[in-house]
């Protein structure tokens, strides 16, 4: 047993990461720009993708994981091409083992169960060799009103699972022609996005053959040191706060709030910090004049 302290890295091997969008828009094509991949091709669509790598294409979920386990050390990402279609594979294989979990040949409650627990051992054992999970899924259309929603076509509750298992989530689309990779997620579409990336141009991959390699071990790298930016940022946050307590007017309220300006501070240290000073200037009785830019005494302003 390892105790790692607030202000320590956590060194993060290995991800898996969901990428979902609409067919054809080159999902297949940006996994093969993964670190040497080897591809699940589960939905028999390999034919289609440009740049192509290794692929198997299983006829069991068992078979899949005995010829991974044997050969991990001839590929280093391992891609679900797509997630949606090797979750029917594995419902079907639970039927088959144990009629009682189906019911008319759909998955009954109890099936369900096995489902989501089948796939999070899948992943462990994936990840625990050292490798990345790829896991590529369609978009799904869904309404409210009159809005779009774009979800991944994961069937029932699983799709909760394959959420909770990735450290990112994003979703591919196309836009003015180029092909765009989002992670942040939006009023239309839902994402993970730990390492705060805005939104990428997918290149060709001629022009940038390891683009998906090279994009994990960013995100690997970040999300190792996220919780130490974080501990430092509640530190930098608690000064200022403390710093707050002896003001005692609009005018030194003014003062210490252009020095917090000064001092260049991160977008999440600016956001709680600035709420502070509001706070605190309701308590001594000044208020924030956006005009002027300064804290006047309530009277006054």
């Amino acid at each position: 047993m390892r105790i790692i302290e607030p202000t320590e890295p956590i060194v993060v091997r290995n991800v898996s990461v969901l990428i979902y969008g609409d067919p054809g828009v080159g999902k297949s094509t940006l996994a093969n720009t993964a670190n040497d991949p080897i591809i699940l091709d589960f939905d028999r669509g390999a034919h289609r993708s440009q740049n192509r790598r290794r692929v198997i294409q299983p006829d069991s979920i068992s078979e899949c994981i005995q010829w991974i386990e044997a050969h991990q050390n001839s590929f280093v990402d391992v891609v679900i091409d797509t997630g949606g279609r090797m979750l029917d594979l594995l419902a079907v294989e639970i039927i088959r083992e144990n009629p009682k979990l189906g019911n008319g040949g759909a998955l009954a409650m109890q099936g369900w169960g096995v489902l989501k627990t089948r796939f999070v051992s899948f992943r462990n054992r994936v990840t625990s060799l050292g490798k990345d999970l790829i896991i590529l899924a369609h978009a799904r259309e869904e309404k409210d009103g009159e809005l779009r929603l774009l979800r991944p076509d994961i069937q029932g509750g699983s799709q909760a699972e394959v959420l909770k298992a990735s450290e990112f989530v994003g979703y591919m689309t196309t836009a003015g022609g180029k092909r765009m990779l989002q992670f942040s997620p939006t009023d239309q579409s839902i994402g993970k996005n730990p390492c705060q990336w805005d939104r990428f141009d997918v290149p060709h991959y001629v022009a940038s053959p390891s683009f998906l390699s090279d994009l994990l071990s960013d995100g690997k790298s970040k999300l190792g040191i996220i919780g130490t930016r974080a501990k430092e940022e509640d530190l930098v946050i608690a000064d200022w706060k403390g710093k707050l307590d002896s003001v005692e007017s609009a005018e030194a309220l003014t003062k210490m709030m252009q020095s917090f300006i000064d001092s260049k501070p991160s977008a999440s240290v600016k956001g709680s910090v600035w709420g502070f000073f509001i706070t605190h200037g309701k308590k001594i009785g000044a208020k924030y004049d956006s005009g002027s830019k300064t804290f006047k005494a309530e009277a006054e302003a």
